[in-house]
């Protein structure tokens, strides 16, 4: 079990260091620089109206931003491992 925990941390270590060399693209999708499009969100926003949505993973919170401005009332929870993708 220890072995097993061990990889995983290295695995997450590993993933944050790439992603705080490499963080993603702080562009939204208006300016079309971002890496995903509201094409890529497979949910109507009227579906989550008053829901917690968790956005894990968040890069630098293109979805967040989308969400936030097109969910009414919802508690929106936004992280990310990368502390330089936060950033951008």
């Amino acid at each position: 079990m220890r072995f097993e925990v061990e990889n995983i941390k290295s695995e997450v270590r590993k993933t944050q260091n790439f992603y705080d060399t490499y963080p993603l693209s702080d562009g939204d999708f208006r300016d079309k620089k971002s890496v995903w499009s509201r094409e890529d969100i497979q949910v109507n926003p009227e579906e989550l109206d008053g829901k917690t949505i968790l956005d894990c993973g968040c890069g630098p919170g293109n979805v967040s931003v989308y969400l936030a401005s097109s969910v009414k009332n919802a508690h929106l929870i936004s992280m990310d491992i990368s502390k330089n993708s936060l950033k951008s």
